[in-house]
């Protein structure tokens, strides 16, 4: 999976981007609502999570903000507080789901028998990465090898 998610060498299908396209799209989104749900349940007085974990969270929140050197005394942490325990994080998040969407556009090119050098245009203003991330969904890949490696199918099977 670290290797299909980070690697830009060899070829993918059409299904196999899309599903990691939309994999890329869905999980920041779901990391960033996790961790709101975390800051809002781990200082709350009381809580529909279950003691167990409603504790394992709350030690979790409140050694970072110690860490962070932020005051644990109050009941509520505010957004700016929220913002310091999460966006390193979500940065990192970030940071590697471009990387991986950067990976996985350069694989599919290379099915098509593109560069991927092309995948660099997903950094075109407005709705660059996905107007590039549906073309590429409906263009088909060479059916035999090409110089990026065996269609993808046969790598799947072979290896």
């Amino acid at each position: 999976m670290v290797e299909f998610l980070f690697s830009g060498k060899g070829r993918v299908g059409r299904r196999d981007y899309a599903l990691g396209g939309l994999f890329l799209i869905i999980a920041p989104v779901v990391f960033a609502v996790l961790g709101m749900v975390c800051v809002h349940v781990t200082l709350a007085r009381s809580s529909v999570l279950a003691p167990d974990v409603q504790q394992a969270v709350h030690q979790l929140s409140i050694s970072t903000l110690e860490w962070l050197d932020i005051s644990t005394e109050r009941a509520v942490v505010t957004w700016a507080e929220a913002l310091a325990l999460f966006l390193p994080l979500l940065m990192v998040g970030a940071l590697a789901a471009t990387w991986s969407f950067f990976a996985l556009t350069a694989k599919r090119m290379h099915d098509v028998g593109w560069s991927g050098w092309l995948a660099a245009l997903v950094l075109l203003p407005g709705l660059g990465a996905w107007m590039i991330y549906l073309f590429m969904i409906f263009v088909p890949g060479q059916a035999a090898a090409n110089r990026y490696g065996p269609p993808p199918r046969a790598a799947r099977i072979s290896g």
